[in-house]
């Protein structure tokens, strides 16, 4: 180092072995599986076909590893990832429903769920947080949502516009069944909500 710089004081321009531009399949930017390889792969995984045979497997098939453009890595990868997504499935289909069960108990908890085009959760957590007239904080509502867009706002917020007018509706029965409809106190509080 000099004045804190490098400084190249050698520079030995041999190469230590012959150079292999036929391995550069081996390097990740070259690295690819192509689908009917990972439908495969996943359904030997369900199988109970270990990675290791599996990855065999395939070089048998393709005359040898020289003729595969991925490793046993990479086959690891696929099946870890198909393993998380069908995992996260069943938790959100056991989500969903418990949503529904939580609103068979109580008509005042609701739900909606939207799942994308190929029918998949992929979501987020976004709590929609206020403060209350002690200056605390509360949750108002949560989303899981699957994309930070505006569709996917715009269709959180409009279900949201649909559970007032059921509360409205709920407001009503409540204040009706109870003979509570001259109850200063409710009135005012109701009043609150408008603003």
């Amino acid at each position: 180092m000099v004045r804190g710089q490098m400084q190249i004081t050698r520079c030995k321009l041999q190469h230590g072995h012959e150079l292999q531009p036929g391995a550069s399949q081996y390097m990740v930017n070259y690295r690819s599986i192509d689908d009917p390889t990972i439908d495969k792969i996943v359904n030997n995984d369900r199988a109970g076909i270990f990675i290791t045979k599996n990855y065999r497997s395939l070089q048998v098939e393709n005359g040898g590893y020289e003729n595969i453009t991925f490793n046993q890595r990479d086959l690891r990868n696929v099946v870890n990832l198909e393993r998380r997504k069908t995992r996260f499935t069943g938790d959100a289909i056991a989500l969903e429903e418990y949503f529904k069960k939580q609103h068979n108990l109580n008509n005042n908890f609701y739900s909606e769920i939207q799942r994308d085009c190929e029918g998949r959760y992929k979501m987020q957590f976004a709590p929609f947080v206020g403060v209350n007239h002690h200056g605390s904080s509360i949750v108002f509502a949560s989303a899981l949502i699957s994309h930070e867009d505006a569709d996917t706002f715009e269709w959180v917020l409009n279900q949201w516009l649909i559970y007032p007018e059921e509360f409205d509706e709920a407001w009503d029965c409540t204040l009706e069944k109870f003979d509570l409809r001259d109850n200063n106190w409710l009135k005012e509080t109701y009043a609150l909500k408008e603003r």
